[in-house]
C-alpha cells in the first residue's frame, strides 16, 4: 500500500483554527503544540493492511499517541484531547479518507500519497481546513 511506512512532518498550516473548529480546548492545543512543529521531528508510522489502518505517532523518538481502526466499519476511538468519537475510514489507491463524528462536529481527514510526498487535509466545521504535509522516511 502507498501509506505503508514512516513519514516525517514538513509543514503544518492551519492546524490550530481546524483543532478549535472540533472544539479541542486552548489549553490541548498548548500541551500539544510539539504534534505540530516540524522542527519536533514527528513521525508518523502507518500501517494499512486493507482491513485495518494503524497510526503510531513520535515526537523526537517518543510515542506521542497510537490507533487502529478497521477500514471500511465505522468505530470507535479516542483524539488527540481524550474525547471519544466515530470514526469511519475509506482507502482507495493513493488516497484514505476519515470521517470523525464527535460532540457537536464532523471532521474529515483526507490523505493523499504522490511518490515520496503525503499530504493531509483536515477539514471541520464551516469548512476550516488545515493541512501538513510529509516526506518518506
Amino acid at each position: 500500500m502507498a501509506f505503508n511506512g514512516s513519514w516525517k512532518l514538513v509543514t503544518n498550516e492551519g492546524v490550530a483554527a481546524f483543532s478549535q473548529s472540533i472544539g479541542i480546548a486552548a489549553e490541548k492545543l498548548a500541551e500539544n503544540k510539539e504534534f505540530g512543529n516540524p522542527d519536533a521531528n514527528v513521525v508518523e508510522t502507518l500501517s494499512v493492511d486493507g482491513s485495518n489502518v494503524s497510526i503510531k505517532v513520535t515526537i523526537g523518538g517518543n510515542v506521542f499517541r497510537e490507533s487502529n481502526l478497521p477500514v471500511g466499519k465505522e468505530a470507535e476511538g479516542t483524539g488527540v484531547d481524550g474525547r471519544t468519537a466515530k470514526h469511519l475510514i475509506t482507502v482507495n489507491g493513493s488516497t484514505m479518507t476519515r470521517v470523525q463524528k464527535g460532540d457537536g462536529y464532523e471532521a474529515t481527514y483526507t490523505r493523499t500519497v504522490s511518490g515520496d510526498s503525503m499530504t493531509l487535509v483536515m477539514e471541520g466545521p464551516g469548512g476550516v481546513k488545515a493541512t501538513r504535509t510529509y516526506s518518506r522516511q
